[in-house]
């Protein structure tokens, strides 16, 4: 297509268009490739959590606390301090 003599006419002009149309085709469908990438990393950063962050216990897991798990829930449930552990 590149290489040889130049085709005037009908001819020349159908790769051209052909060229135009595919090219024309990719940059649309990256543009909504764009946009939809775009929309989905906003609702990622703007969802909420799914937890309430001032409620939160967080602590590491020694083999002490990982043999006594079950009595520091129940001890977390009477204190109400866990309600949701359930």
């Amino acid at each position: 297509m590149l290489r040889g003599a130049l085709q005037l006419g009908k001819a020349g002009a159908l790769p051209r268009k052909m060229l135009v149309v595919i090219q024309f085709t990719c940059s649309i469908a990256l543009i909504i490739g764009t946009i939809h990438h775009l929309q989905q990393i906003n609702h990622v950063k703007n969802r909420p959590p799914g937890y309430d962050a001032d409620r939160l216990v967080m602590t590491t897991i020694t083999s002490d606390l990982n043999r006594n798990y079950i009595a520091l829930k129940n001890d977390l449930l009477q204190k109400r301090i866990c309600s949701e552990c359930d």
